[in-house]
Formats: structure tokens, C-alpha cells, sequence
């Protein structure tokens, strides 16, 4: 009786993987496990990063999940986020200064200091 409750909750969590961001964040944090993270506001399954660092970092530059878009700071040692559903004219996930009812959390520790 435990073995295909155990392989129907493997075979759920495997196909849960490939319908969600959890493969894509879990290598994220695997790879950069000093510069990755995921807002406090978000989770492993929801948050997918849309632009990337260019370099050689891992850390992302804007991301989104089903109630939020995310973006790191250029100035301070934080992240800003605003709800999808604003109210912002013109506003673009990509362009900070649209952002007009954005938010702003400081980084995690381990972050905070590069």
C-alpha cells in the first residue's frame, strides 16, 4: 500500500516540476547559491526570472510570478517589486522608472553585502 502512494507522490512532484518554475529556481540555487534568491514575497514553484545578469553571475535582473513583477536595485542593496495589476501609465516590467506604486525589501543577508 505505500509503495504507489510513495510513486504516485514522486511521479506528482516529477510532473510538478516540468509544469512550474521549481527545476529551473532549484538549479538557479544550486549554481549561485550566494547571489540566487527568491523574494520573500514570492515562492520556488511561482517566481520566473525574465532578464537575467549578463555576466557571469547568477542573479537575475527582473522576474515575475503570478502576482508580482521583481527587479534588483542599481543603488541600493535591495529589491523593488509592484503588483501586475497597477495602475501605472505606460508601465513597463522592464523599465524602473514606470514602476509608480513600486515597493522595495532589502536583500537577504548573504546578499546584502556584494
Amino acid at each position: 500500500m505505500i509503495k504507489p502512494l510513495l510513486a504516485g507522490l514522486a511521479l506528482t512532484v516529477f510532473l510538478l516540476g516540468f509544469t512550474t518554475q521549481l527545476y529551473s529556481n532549484l538549479f538557479q540555487m544550486l549554481e549561485g547559491a550566494d547571489s540566487f534568491f527568491i523574494p520573500v514575497e514570492s515562492d520556488i514553484w511561482r517566481f520566473e526570472v525574465t532578464k537575467s545578469n549578463p555576466g557571469s553571475g547568477s542573479w537575475w535582473l527582473f522576474a515575475r510570478d503570478q502576482q508580482h513583477y521583481y527587479a534588483l536595485s542599481k543603488e541600493q542593496p535591495e529589491y523593488i517589486y509592484i503588483r501586475q495589476d497597477n495602475s501605472c501609465d505606460a508601465f513597463d516590467p522592464f523599465k524602473l522608472e514606470t514602476w509608480c506604486t513600486a515597493r522595495t525589501s532589502p536583500l537577504p543577508d548573504r546578499q546584502a553585502g556584494k
